[in-house]
């Protein structure tokens, strides 16, 4: 009569046990402390996504991508309901060097998540000609995100992110003005200018 065949896990812990007993007590503790290490050490790419977790959570809950304040106050209220998620600290500067860079390689991972949407579920943006107060209001929701003026080459990272978004949500046109647009109308500096003037 053949002998039952045992599951992995059981074949494993048996042959960790032959090993445990051929070691010292010294040896032992090395052992277990290398096998805690093995099981609980994670991958860059899995590291990578559980620090942008809440920022891929909001992507998925919010009309917006969210600005530093938001996320903030969206950490601190989950904290009230007993969920742990990352500090902003530990997100930038500590991982990454700016907010904007943080929440663009959170879209990048929850845009993976969201390739099945076709150009056909695109919703239909008219593209009328922008108004003087559009620019400035384009500037000022880039100012609020940022929590500072933009460079023209932060804003097109921030439109095309919000723009990305808005897509994947199926959200109306943000009327976010492009590069070219911008330099049609008096380019980047007056633009700007003239919004710092409203704010």
């Amino acid at each position: 009569m053949t002998a039952p065949v045992q599951p992995e896990a059981s074949r494993s812990a048996l042959a960790l046990a032959t090993v445990a007993e051929a070691l010292d007590e010294t040896q032992g503790r090395q052992l277990a402390r290398l096998l805690s290490m093995s099981m609980t050490t994670t991958t860059p790419p899995q590291r990578r996504r559980q620090r942008l977790g809440l920022i891929i959570a909001m992507l998925d809950n919010n009309a917006e991508i969210p600005s530093s304040p938001q996320y903030d106050a969206e950490h601190g209220q989950r904290a009230l309901r007993g969920e742990e998620w990352p500090a902003r600290r530990s997100i930038t500067p500590d991982a990454f060097p700016t907010w904007l860079a943080a929440v663009k390689a959170a879209m990048h991972i929850w845009h993976g998540r969201h390739r099945g949407i076709s150009d056909s579920k695109r919703p239909n943006w008219p593209n009328e000609p922008y108004t003087e107060a559009e620019f400035t209001d384009a500037f000022q929701r880039c100012h609020a995100f940022l929590q500072d003026w933009p460079t023209p080459r932060e804003y097109a990272t921030w439109a095309e992110l919000v723009r990305k978004h808005a897509h994947i949500r199926g959200l109306s046109n943000p009327r976010l003005p492009t590069a070219k647009q911008i330099r049609s109308h008096g380019g980047f500096p007056t633009l700007l200018d003239t919004a710092r003037r409203v704010t």
